[in-house]
C-alpha cells in the first residue's frame, strides 16, 4: 500500500490517504440537485482486490470545504455507505435529502481497504503543484421560493352535464400547496385565472405533497356552453398554472343546430373568388360540362348536361384525414336536376368517398358512399320536403367527432352515422346528371389545431 507521508492522517484507528496501491477513485460529478436532495456519483476505474479489499465506499458531505482533521472527526453533514467492492469499472451513487435550500454543499467519494490487517479511508484526491490535496467539489441547492409546477393532463366527457378534469403538480418546491384544483371560464380559449369571478373547484389546502402528485375532480357544466379549464397550484411565493383545455358539454353534436360560438377555428375558406384552380373541362371527351366562376356575386355554377354522369367537383387540396373534429359547411343551390347533388367528402382517389346532398323535384335528401371497388352504397335516402325548397340555397353542414358524422340541412339534424369506410384528404362539389347547381360560402372548420 502506497500510504503519502503528508497529509496522511490517524485517528479512531483508521489511516486517511489520497492513495492506495491497486485502487484508483474518481470523485465523480454532482447528477442531480434540488432545493433539498442531491444525487452524486463516483467511480472506482481499477482494483486489485487481493493487495486491499474494498470492504465499505460511500459520499460524504460538509457544509464546508473539508479539511483531513474534519474527515477524521466525522464532522460530514451526512454521509453514505454501501460495503464490498469487488470488481473494477465499479460506478456508483449516493442519494441525500433533507438539505437546506439555496446552501453550499462540500462533497467527497471515499472507500475503505484493508492491507496487512490495516484499515485505509482512502479519499478523492488531485494534484496541485506536485502536491496531492482533497478534492472537495461543491453544488448549491436550489432556492425554494418559486410557485409549484403544475400541469393539466386530460378531460373526460362523462354527460351533457359533467366532465372529470385531471392534473398533476410536477415539482412542490418542498413547500406547502395552500391551495390546488382547477379553474374555468365560460368562453373558448381563454385563460381563466383564481383572480377572475370564474369557476374553481378546490382538490386540496394546506398540503404536504410530493412531486408528481396526481389528482381530479368532476366539474358541472351547462350543456350549451363552451368552457376553458385548467388546473392551478399556489402556495407561499405564488401561483401557477396548467395548459388550457376546452371542453363544451353537449358532446353529442347532432342535439343542437349549430356548435356554440368559439367552438371551432376556421382552416379553411373558400368563397370561389379569384381561384387560381384550372377547373376548363371543355377538352374532355363526351363531358357536356359548363361552369362559370363568379366574381361578384360568390357562387360557382355547374350545369352538368351529360345523362348518367355525375360530376365531382374537386377544391383545393384539404387535410381531414388528421382532424378528429371538424366542420364543412357548403350553401347549395340546384336549379333543376337529379338528386345528390352537394358534397362529396373523404377519401384519397377519385374512387371512393361520401356524398351527401339532394334534389329539387322529390325534396329528398341522400346519404351515401363509394368504396375502394366504386361501388354504391346509400346510407340515407329520405324525404325532406319540410325543409327544402326549389330555388333556394340550403346549407349542407358536415360534423365530424371521434369518428363519427352528423349531417344538417340548414342547421336541422338529418342524420348521424359512424365514418367505417375510408381515411383521406380531400373534399368534391358533386352535380348529378343533367343538373344545374350553384355553390357558395364554403368553410372547413376544426375544432382543435388545423391541420
Amino acid at each position: 500500500m502506497d500510504v503519502e507521508p503528508t497529509p496522511n492522517s490517524t485517528g479512531g484507528g483508521v489511516t486517511i490517504s489520497f492513495t492506495v496501491e491497486g485502487i484508483t477513485l474518481n470523485n465523480g460529478d454532482v447528477d442531480f440537485f434540488s432545493s433539498t436532495s442531491a444525487i452524486l456519483s463516483a467511480s472506482v476505474p481499477t482494483i486489485a482486490p487481493t493487495n486491499a479489499p474494498i470492504f465499505d465506499h460511500g459520499h460524504m458531505i460538509f457544509d464546508q470545504p473539508p479539511t483531513l482533521e474534519a474527515i477524521k472527526m466525522n464532522e460530514y453533514v451526512q454521509k453514505t455507505t454501501f460495503g464490498e467492492i469487488n470488481n473494477p469499472n465499479f460506478f456508483f451513487e449516493s442519494t441525500f435529502s433533507d438539505l437546506i435550500p439555496n446552501k453550499t454543499y462540500f462533497y467527497i467519494a471515499y472507500i475503505k481497504a484493508t492491507s496487512n490487517g490495516e484499515d485505509f479511508l482512502s479519499i478523492g484526491s488531485r494534484n496541485v503543484a506536485g502536491n496531492l490535496v482533497i478534492d472537495a467539489r461543491s453544488f448549491t441547492t436550489i432556492s425554494n421560493n418559486f410557485p409549484p409546477g403544475v400541469s393539466t393532463l386530460s378531460t373526460e366527457y362523462i354527460s351533457p352535464n359533467l366532465f372529470k378534469v385531471y392534473g398533476i403538480i410536477d415539482e412542490t418546491s418542498e413547500s406547502t400547496i395552500q391551495e390546488y384544483g382547477f379553474v374555468w371560464k365560460e368562453e373558448f380559449n381563454s385563460l381563466p385565472s383564481t383572480s377572475d369571478n370564474n369557476g374553481k373547484k378546490i382538490t386540496g389546502q394546506n398540503s404536504t405533497l410530493t412531486n408528481g402528485h396526481s389528482f381530479q375532480e368532476n366539474i358541472s357544466v351547462n350543456p350549451n356552453k363552451v368552457y376553458t379549464i385548467r388546473a392551478y397550484a399556489e402556495n407561499e411565493f405564488g401561483i401557477d398554472y396548467g395548459e388550457s383545455f376546452t371542453i363544451f358539454g353537449d358532446y353529442n353534436w347532432a342535439s343542437y343546430n349549430s356548435p356554440p360560438d368559439g367552438l371551432f377555428s376556421i382552416c379553411h375558406e373558400e368563397r370561389f373568388v379569384n381561384n387560381d384552380r384550372d377547373w376548363d373541362t371543355s377538352g374532355a371527351t363526351n363531358f357536356n360540362i359548363n361552369y362559370t366562376l363568379s366574381t361578384s356575386g360568390n357562387y360557382y355554377r355547374i350545369d352538368n348536361n351529360e345523362d348518367n354522369t355525375p360530376w365531382n367537383l374537386k377544391t383545393r387540396d384539404i387535410d381531414l384525414a388528421g382532424l378528429l373534429n371538424y366542420q364543412i359547411d357548403l350553401d347549395v343551390k340546384v336549379s333543376q336536376g337529379d338528386f345528390s347533388s352537394g358534397l362529396r367528402w373523404e377519401g384519397n382517389s377519385n374512387n371512393w368517398g361520401y356524398f351527401f346532398g339532394f334534389d329539387k323535384v322529390d325534396k329528398y335528401y341522400w346519404i351515401g358512399y363509394w368504396d375502394t371497388a366504386g361501388n354504391e352504397t346509400t346510407i340515407k335516402y329520405e324525404s325532406a320536403e319540410n325543409i327544402l325548397t326549389a330555388n333556394d340555397y340550403h346549407k349542407l353542414t358536415i360534423r365530424k367527432q371521434d369518428g363519427r358524422f352528423y349531417l344538417f340541412i340548414d342547421e336541422i339534424f338529418i342524420h348521424d352515422f359512424s365514418d367505417t369506410v375510408l381515411e383521406g384528404d380531400w373534399i368534391m362539389f358533386r352535380c348529378a346528371s343533367n343538373s344545374d347547381v350553384y355553390y357558395k360560402n364554403f368553410l372547413v372548420k376544426s375544432f382543435g389545431l388545423c391541420q
